[in-house]
């Protein structure tokens, strides 16, 4: 079982503020694999400033959880610094194999990605091979195919992943971990993901599998409450202050407090919460109240309650 290790590029929105760059977490497993959420704008330099503890060599998989350009605008930039560097195992073995970087998002990334590189084209195309996999929009009607088909073609190069128009779909199985996703109510189509052990290969009690919870921006993430029940881990957004919007208002800006956080966490029996997507107001809250900022929320979850900082790491040791 191999330890897995979160790294916060960036832990703010939308909105700039001092010392928070735009949403983008990364989660390494092992030694060698490295998985990123989100690339808002400033990912490729926070990973060069991270290249010590992160190789983007490393890099195999980018899920974005929705199309907004906070969490977005930051690809192109990256998969072109990604075009540099060849696995390591690319280097020693086959050195003209491309890497495969496979990309996970809403319907619709392929089109911008390759709108973006018409304009600057990867520094070595011939290094990467880029493998898109898109999930319909949740209103996307979709009919279910004869056996175990679990993508079909949408246009050359790219792939639709089939959900069934089930909650939680999967996405990726490694030789040891599963990654599922879900969607979670925001003013667009927007995932919510699971990271966890292949219970099939741990011969101990169940409890054993590590689960982490990373979501998208959201007012309402129920649809993911199964999924995440009982995870090590929850990172959920706090982007708006407490008592100064009511749900209406929430929803329409499709955010969350974080007292939101906290009794989602408390609902799914979260054994620690992060909080992630630093809006405005908590970071002034916290300007004049220091630590009492979140009080409202300590108050709903007494387990661990941490909120984000960029380079922010957090480390998931396997359990005995």
């Amino acid at each position: 079982m191999r330890a897995i290790r979160l790294m916060f590029l960036g832990s703010g929105g939308s909105s700039r503020l001092p010392f928070r760059g735009s949403p983008s977490l990364a989660v390494q497993i092992g030694r060698k694999t490295t998985w990123i959420f989100d690339t808002g704008s400033g990912t490729t330099n926070q990973l060069k400033i991270s290249s010590q503890l992160i190789s983007p060599s490393s890099i195999s998989h980018i899920f974005l959880s929705h199309r907004h350009p906070d969490h977005v605008i930051g690809l192109h930039p990256l998969l072109v610094e990604l075009s540099k560097h060849k696995s390591d195992a690319a280097s020693s073995i086959h050195s003209s194999s491309p890497r495969n970087i496979h990309i996970w998002g809403i319907h619709g990334i392929r089109e911008y990605v390759n709108m973006c590189l018409s304009i600057l084209p990867l520094e070595n195309p011939s290094s990467i091979s880029l493998n898109f996999h898109e999930i319909p929009p949740y209103s996307y009607k979709i009919t279910k195919p004869s056996g175990n088909k679990a993508c079909e073609q949408w246009e050359s190069g790219c792939e639709v992943v089939e959900t069934y128009n089930e909650s939680v779909f999967e996405l990726v199985r490694t030789d040891d971990m599963v990654v599922t996703a879900g969607y979670v109510q925001h003013t667009a189509p927007c995932l919510g993901f699971v990271i966890e052990d292949d219970k099939s290969l741990i011969q101990q009690q169940e409890n054993s599998a590590r689960k982490l919870v990373i979501l998208g921006d959201t007012w309402n993430p129920y649809n993911l409450r199964y999924a995440a029940r009982n995870c090590d881990v929850l990172v959920h957004e706090a982007t708006c202050e407490e008592e100064k919007l009511d749900m209406k208002a929430m929803k329409e800006r499709g955010h969350s407090t974080a007292s939101m956080a906290a009794k989602f966490a408390k609902d799914i029996n979260a054994k620690s919460v992060i909080l992630n997507h630093i809006g405005p107001g908590i970071w002034l809250q916290e300007l004049s109240h220091g630590p009492g900022a979140l009080s409202a929320a300590r108050s709903l979850f007494s387990r661990p309650m941490i909120r984000a900082e960029d380079f922010l790491m957090y480390h998931l040791p396997p359990k005995h």
